[in-house]
C-alpha cells in the first residue's frame, strides 16, 4: 500500500510539473537556465533547449556572436539567393538591400569598403571592428528585449488552432524557422511542393517559391537537424561582387572598375523621359576662343537672346519614326550658317564676333542585348546596307549610321562637337545600345562670306576652269559666226545704211576666204602640188581647227540619218536603255543617304521583284561592252578587208581621242567648280570627299587606267567602264588582225580568253564571297570588294566584249543576211529570251528581305551570267531586221533616238555629276516618292549637261583628233591622191561627221596612203 501510495504522489507530481510546464510561456529563458545547469557551454544548451522547444532559430545568432556580424548578413544573402534565381533582377536587389538594412545599417558601407590603399584598408579594418563590438552589444540588447516580451504557452496555441483555426494560430506565431521541431516535420512532409521561406527577427513576406523536392531536402527537414544546425554557408565571389557593385559608395572606391549590373528599369524610364539636347556645355572646351564662345552663348540664352535661340533651335533633335529608318537627323542648316552676331563682352574691350558653324556627326548604333536586335534592325532601315564608320562614305550608302547636324559657334572644333554628342549618349550606354561617334573637321561648314571675285583671286584652280569653259563658248560662238559671216555682214551693212556696192564687198570678201576651204575641183589642180600644199595647207589647218567647234556641224553629225550605224536601230535602244538603268542603279544607291522619314516604304519599294532591273549593274555593264565590241569589230573588219592592214597606234589614238577628254574635263569639273555650287549638311561628305578624291587619281583618268586603283578610291565610279572599254580594244583589235591572218589562232585566243575569264570570275567569287547583285542586306565591304575583283578588272570582263568581237566578224562575214530557216530563227528567239530572262530572275531571290548569301550560287550566278547574256544579246542583234526605211519614214522620231545614243558618254558622265548634285544638295528631311528613283526633272538636266559637254568638248575633241592624226600620220609623197579624194569640213562625209560609233573609216585606215593599183593587187 505504501509503494503503491508513493507511486501515485510521483505521477501526480510530475503530472503537475508537467501540467506547469505547459502553462509556462515558451520563450521563459529561467526554465532553460535551470535544465541546463552544470553543463559546460549553458548558453549553447539553453539556445539548443529553446530551439528544441519553440522552433527559434538559435543557430543564425549563436553565429553572428561567434564569428561576428558578417556572417550573420552573408547568411542572408544566402537565403536571397534562393529568391535571385526566380524572382526579377530588380525586386531581388531590392529585397537583398532591405535584409541588409534590417541587421546593420552599417553593415552595406562597411562590406563596400574595398580600396586598395593600405592606410585605407587598415582604417576599415578599424571600423569594422569597432561596429562588431557595437553589434555584440546589440544582440545583447535584442536578448533582454526578447527576455521581456512574453510568449503564448503550448497549451493555449493548441486551443486557438483548435477554437480559431489555422490563420488565427498562425498570426500568433512570430517566425517559422529553417530547422521545424518534431510536431511540424509530420506537416512539412506532407507539403513537398512547398519550401518555407526564412524570415529575420523583422517581420517581412515573402513569396514561395515552388521547385521540386529531392531526398536531400528531405533528410535536411529531419527534425533533430535543429539540435545540430548547419554553420552558416560563406557567400560566394560572384555574390560578394554583385553586393559590392551594388554599394552606393561603389564610385568612390579607388580599386580596379568592376562590370556594372545592368540598370533598373526605372533608370531606364527616366533616360527615355529625359531624351538628349546635345547642347554644348561650357566645360567641354576648357580654354580658348571656343571657351569664350561657349561662355557668351550660355550667359545670352539665359537672357533669351535670338540668335542664341537659333543656334539652339537649328540643332537637329529626335524627332518621329526612328523606327521607320528616320534616323538622319539633320537640323536645320540655313538657320544655323545665317547666325552672325557681334556681342560686346565686359571681359575684353573690343566686342566679340559669333558666327553659327554648322558641323554633321555620324553616329554608329550597335546592340548589346537581342532584345534590342529588332528595334535597331528597324532603326537601320531593314539592313538594306550594312556598314560601319570605318568604310568610306562618298558613294555607297551607310544604313547604321545616323547623319546628326550641330550648331555651334565657329571657333569650335570637331572634337568639341564629338565631346557633346559623347557626353549626351553616355548615359545611354548602359540601356543596351552602344554608340560610336565620329566627327570631322572638313564635315564642318561656316557660311562663306566672300565676294565671288574675291573666290576668284584666292583659287586659282576655279578661275582656271570657269576661264577654261568661257574659252570654248566663245571658240564655239566664233566658229558659229564664221560659218555665217556672210549673213552676218550683210545684217550689218543694211544696219548701217550702206550702199549696195558696200554691201556687196564683204559678201565677196566672204566668199573668197570660204572658196579657200572649199576643196578645189579636180580639173583646176594644175599648179604644182608642192606649192598648191604650201600654198592651202596653212590656211586650212586654221580654218579645219575652228570648224571643229562649229555648233552647226556638231548638231548635223549627231542627228544625221545617212550615218553607217543607222542600220543598227537595236544598237541604238541598247545603248539608250543601259544608261538609263545605270542611271537609275545611280539613284538608288545614292538614296541612302537621303533623311527620309519613311525609310521602310523605301526598302519595301525596292524589295519588290520589279526592283532587279536596276540591283545589277553588272549586266547593263557587260551589255554596253558587247555594243562596243560589236561596232569595233565591224569597223576594223572594213579596215582589212580594204587596206589588208591596221595602223595600231593611229586607231588607239583615235579611240583615246573619244574618251580621254570629256573624262578629264568632267572630272575636273567635279574636282575644282563643283564645290563652289552648292551647300548642304552632305556637300562636304559627297562633294568634297569626291574632289578630293578626283584630285588625287587625276592622273589615272589622264591615262585612262582608273581601274588599277581600288573603286572606294575613285572619285566617279562610270569612268572606270570608260577606262575598260579603251584597255578591251587592244584585245578587240589583235583578235580581228589574227582572224584575217591566222583564223585557227584567232579562235583559239578567243576560246582560251573565255575559258580564264569563267574561271577567274567562278574562283574569286568563292574564295572572297563576291555579290552577284546588289542583294537586301549586302556589306558594303562586300560591294567594293565585287568592284574591286569583277567590275574594274578586264580579264573577268573579257566575255561580252569578245562576244560582241565575234559577232561584228560574223555580221561582216555574212553581209548582214543570215539564210536560218524560220523554224530555227524562232527556236533560237526562244531560247535567246529564256536565257537574258534567267540572268534576271535567278538573281531575283536577294530582293527579299530574308535573303541568306550562298557563295557557291553567287559564283555560279557570276561565273555563266555574263555569256548567257552575251549569247542572247548577239542574237538578237545578228537576227534583229536591218530595215531603214522606219527611220527614213519616221525621222522625227529616229533623230532622238540617235542624238541620245551618239552621246553616249557624255550621259554617263553627267549621270554621276547631277545625281550627285541633287544628292548633296538635300537640306530638310522628305518622305520618300517614286521621284527619288527616276526624277523626269534629273533627267533634264542630265540631258542638258551632256549636250553642253558634247558641243564643248566631245565632238570637238574628236574632229580635232582626226585632223592632227591626218596631219601626222599621212605620208607627203602621197597626199596629192588623198587630198583628191578628201571631203573638207564643210561637207564632211557622213561618218566624219559623226566621230560616234562606229568610227570614221579614215580614222583607222593605214597611216600610209597606197596607190590605187596596189590596193587592188593586195585584195
Amino acid at each position: 500500500m505504501v509503494s503503491s501510495q508513493t507511486a501515485t504522489a510521483n505521477r501526480v507530481f510530475w503530472l503537475a510539473i508537467l501540467f506547469i510546464s505547459l502553462l509556462l510561456p515558451l520563450g521563459t529563458q529561467e526554465a532553460s537556465r535551470d535544465l541546463c545547469k552544470g553543463s559546460d557551454d549553458a548558453a549553447a544548451c539553453a539556445q539548443a533547449t529553446e530551439a528544441l522547444g519553440t522552433g527559434r532559430k538559435a543557430a543564425p545568432r549563436r553565429a553572428k556572436f561567434k564569428f561576428h556580424k558578417i556572417q550573420r548578413m552573408d547568411d542572408d544573402d544566402d537565403n536571397g539567393d534562393t529568391d535571385d534565381n526566380n524572382e526579377s533582377g530588380a525586386e531581388d536587389m531590392a529585397d537583398d538591400n532591405d535584409n541588409d538594412d534590417d541587421e546593420n545599417d552599417n553593415d552595406t558601407n562597411n562590406d563596400n569598403d574595398n580600396d586598395n590603399d593600405n592606410d585605407e584598408s587598415k582604417a576599415g579594418n578599424r571600423r569594422r571592428q569597432a561596429e562588431d563590438r557595437s553589434s555584440i552589444e546589440n544582440y545583447n540588447d535584442n536578448e533582454t528585449d526578447d527576455e521581456d516580451k512574453t510568449e503564448p504557452s503550448l497549451l493555449s496555441r493548441i486551443w486557438d488552432r483548435f477554437v480559431w483555426g489555422e490563420d488565427v494560430a498562425n498570426e500568433t506565431e512570430t517566425a517559422e524557422t529553417q530547422y521545424p521541431s518534431v510536431l511540424n516535420w509530420l506537416h512539412w512532409l506532407t507539403e513537398p511542393t512547398e519550401e518555407a521561406a526564412p524570415v529575420g527577427k523583422k517581420e517581412k513576406s515573402r513569396k514561395s517559391v515552388k521547385s521540386d523536392i529531392d531526398w536531400l531536402t528531405y533528410l535536411k527537414r529531419w527534425p533533430f537537424n535543429s539540435i545540430f544546425p548547419e554553420p552558416p554557408a560563406q557567400p560566394s565571389a560572384k555574390r560578394r561582387r554583385e553586393r559590392h557593385g551594388n554599394s552606393p559608395d561603389d564610385g568612390a572606391s579607388s580599386g580596379p572598375a568592376r562590370q556594372q549590373p545592368p540598370k533598373s528599369e526605372e533608370y531606364v524610364e527616366l533616360l527615355i523621359h529625359s531624351l538628349p539636347a546635345f547642347i554644348g556645355s561650357v566645360s567641354q572646351a576648357k580654354s580658348g576662343e571656343c571657351h569664350q564662345q561657349l561662355e557668351l552663348l550660355h550667359r545670352q540664352l539665359r537672357s533669351h537672346k535670338m540668335w542664341t535661340l537659333q543656334m539652339l533651335d537649328a540643332t537637329a533633335k529626335i524627332g518621329a519614326g526612328l523606327l521607320r529608318g528616320n534616323i538622319n537627323q539633320f537640323g536645320d542648316y540655313d538657320q544655323c550658317t545665317k547666325v552672325s552676331k557681334t556681342v560686346k563682352t565686359s571681359a575684353s574691350k573690343s566686342p566679340m564676333r559669333v558666327h553659327g558653324k554648322y558641323c554633321l556627326a555620324q553616329i554608329e548604333m550597335r546592340s548589346t542585348l537581342s532584345s534590342l536586335k529588332e528595334p535597331l534592325h528597324l532603326l537601320h532601315g531593314r539592313d538594306l546596307w550594312h556598314a560601319h564608320l570605318k568604310h568610306p562614305k562618298h558613294f555607297a550608302p551607310r544604313y547604321n549610321i545616323a547623319n546628326w547636324g550641330i550648331c555651334l559657334p565657329h571657333a569650335c572644333s570637331a572634337h568639341v562637337v564629338h565631346s557633346i554628342i559623347e557626353t549626351s549618349l553616355r548615359p545611354y550606354n548602359d540601356t543596351g545600345i552602344e554608340f560610336h561617334i565620329e566627327v570631322r573637321d572638313e564635315h564642318c561648314t561656316t557660311r562663306q562670306r566672300k565676294s565671288f571675285t574675291k573666290l576668284l583671286a584666292k583659287d586659282s584652280y576655279l578661275a582656271t576652269g570657269i576661264l577654261g569653259i568661257a574659252t570654248l563658248g566663245l571658240v564655239c560662238l566664233l566658229a558659229l559666226a564664221w560659218e555665217h559671216w556672210d549673213w552676218i555682214g550683210h545684217k550689218l551693212m543694211r544696219l548701217h545704211g550702206g550702199n549696195e556696192a558696200d554691201a556687196q564687198q564683204p559678201a565677196a570678201e566672204a566668199d573668197r576666204i570660204e572658196n579657200v576651204c572649199e576643196p578645189q575641183p579636180a580639173d583646176e589642180a594644175e599648179l604644182d602640188e608642192t606649192a598648191a600644199k604650201k600654198e592651202e595647207l596653212t590656211p586650212a589647218l586654221h580654218l579645219r581647227l575652228l570648224g571643229a567647234f562649229s555648233p552647226q556641224r556638231t548638231l548635223e553629225s549627231l542627228l544625221s540619218l545617212t550615218h553607217p550605224d543607222v542600220e543598227f536601230p537595236l544598237i541604238h535602244l541598247l545603248k539608250i536603255l543601259g544608261t538609263v538603268m545605270i542611271y537609275v542603279n545611280l539613284k538608288y544607291i545614292m538614296a541612302g543617304h537621303l533623311p527620309l522619314t519613311n525609310r521602310d516604304a523605301f526598302v519595301g519599294a525596292v524589295n519588290r521583284s520589279w526592283s532587279l532591273v536596276y540591283r545589277i549593274p553588272l549586266l547593263y555593264s557587260d551589255m554596253l561592252l558587247l555594243i562596243g565590241g560589236f561596232l569595233v569589230a565591224h569597223q576594223l573588219s572594213n579596215d582589212m578587208e580594204q587596206t589588208c592592214r591596221l595602223s595600231f597606234l593611229r586607231n588607239v589614238s583615235s579611240k583615246a581621242c573619244r574618251y580621254v577628254p570629256s573624262i578629264l574635263a568632267v572630272v575636273g569639273f567635279q574636282t575644282w567648280i563643283l564645290p563652289h555650287l552648292g551647300s548642304g549638311p552632305l556637300w562636304h561628305l559627297l562633294v568634297g570627299e569626291n574632289a578630293r578624291l578626283c584630285e588625287e587619281n587625276m592622273w589615272r583618268n589622264a591615262l585612262s587606267v582608273q581601274n588599277t586603283g581600288d573603286l572606294e578610291e575613285m572619285c566617279s565610279p562610270i569612268t572606270v567602264q570608260l577606262s575598260l572599254d579603251l584597255q578591251l580594244y587592244f584585245l578587240g583589235a589583235l583578235v580581228v588582225w589574227l582572224y584575217f591572218t591566222d583564223p585557227e589562232a584567232g579562235f583559239f585566243l578567243c576560246g582560251a580568253f573565255h575559258a580564264i575569264s569563267v574561271a577567274a570570275r567562278y574562283s574569286r567569287t568563292q574564295r572572297d564571297y563576291l555579290a552577284p547583285s546588289l542583294f537586301h542586306g549586302i556589306g558594303v565591304s562586300k560591294f567594293y570588294r565585287t568592284s574591286n575583283l569583277i567590275y574594274n578588272s578586264p580579264i573577268t570582263r573579257a566575255t561580252t566584249y569578245l562576244l560582241g568581237i565575234g559577232a561584228g566578224l560574223l555580221f561582216r562575214s555574212e553581209s548582214g543576211s543570215f539564210g536560218v530557216v524560220p523554224r530555227f530563227r524562232r527556236a533560237g528567239w526562244a531560247l535567246a529570251t529564256l536565257g537574258i530572262a534567267w540572268c534576271f530572275w535567278s538573281a531575283a531571290a536577294g530582293m527579299r528581305t530574308k535573303f541568306v548569301y550562298n557563295a557557291t550560287e553567287a559564283a555560279a550566278y557570276l561565273a555563266w551570267s555574263p555569256l548567257i547574256l552575251g549569247l542572247g544579246l548577239c542574237w538578237a542583234i545578228l537576227m534583229a531586221p536591218l530595215d531603214n526605211g522606219f527611220v527614213q519614214r519616221f525621222p522625227n522620231i529616229a533623230r532622238p533616238v540617235l542624238l541620245l545614243s551618239r552621246m553616249q558618254i557624255p550621259l554617263q558622265l553627267a549621270s554621276y555629276v547631277v545625281v550627285l548634285w541633287n544628292t548633296a544638295s538635300v537640306k530638310e528631311p522628305h518622305q520618300f516618292q517614286i521621284s527619288d528613283l527616276i526624277s523626269l526633272q534629273e533627267l533634264a538636266c542630265i540631258v542638258c549637261f551632256a549636250i553642253i559637254v558634247a558641243f564643248l568638248i566631245d565632238s570637238p575633241a574628236q574632229q580635232i583628233g582626226y585632223i592632227l592624226l591626218d596631219i601626222i600620220f599621212s605620208d607627203v609623197l602621197l597626199s596629192s591622191s588623198k587630198e583628191n579624194t578628201t571631203v573638207e569640213p564643210s561637207e564632211a562625209t557622213p561618218s566624219e561627221k559623226s566621230p560616234d560609233s562606229p568610227e570614221p573609216i579614215e580614222s583607222i585606215w593605214s597611216s600610209e596612203s597606197e596607190p590605187e593599183e596596189e590596193k587592188s593587187n593586195d585584195i
